[in-house]
Parts: structure tokens; sequence; C-alpha cells
């Protein structure tokens, strides 16, 4: 397996999609750890293509914040249509209310 590609998006209220961060990953430690705490749901499983995963805007903040997590993560920013200067990923997700759904979206890269 090479990895996978993760986009972090949120749907306003008329469902609307806004990308809000995007980067590779090795591996899906990091959320699968979090849906085993409470702190996230994993909303569909097709074996990479895609995972699919919610969890609030709060806490993938905490989890990027996390300097090790965003290392392991190998983040980049990707601004979407909303988001014109996503410079860094405080910048990206501060729109986001703390409790507003982040849909996590991970596809197999092999």
């Amino acid at each position: 397996m090479l990895g996978y590609d993760v986009t972090a998006y949120h749907s306003d209220d008329q469902g609307t999609r806004h990308n809000l961060v995007r980067w590779s990953a090795h591996n899906l430690d990091w959320i699968n750890a979090l849906v085993q705490q409470g702190r996230a749901s994993m909303v569909q499983d097709s074996g990479g293509y895609p995972y699919i995963y919610e969890l609030v805007a709060g806490e993938l903040r905490s989890v990027l914040a996390d300097e090790d997590s965003a290392k392991r993560m190998a983040l980049r920013t990707w601004p979407g249509p909303a988001l014109e200067k996503a410079d860094d990923k405080d910048d990206v997700l501060s729109r986001c209310r703390d409790d507003a759904t982040v849909t996590v979206e991970a596809w197999d890269q092999s």
C-alpha cells in the first residue's frame, strides 16, 4: 500500500461542500484511534475506495495542532473554493465552529 489521499470537508446548510484540508498519509491510525475513543465515527468502509469518517471540527483542529500528529500525517493544506488563502492548517479550519460536522474521506492510493 502506498498510503492514503485524505480530504477533510464540511457541507454548509445548502449542502455545498467546502474542502478544508488535504494531505497524504501513510496510515489512518490517527482517525481510527479517534473512532475507538468515541471521538469520531466511521460512516463508510469501502475497503479504501473510500473510507469515510465524521467528527467535529474541534477534534480535527486538536489533532492538526499536535505537531507530532501533523508530521505523521504529512499534512499539506489545499485551499478549497471558499478558502482562497489557506496558508496554514489553522486558517483553513478557522471558518468552522468547533461543533460543526467534518467529513474525512480517505482514498487508498494503491
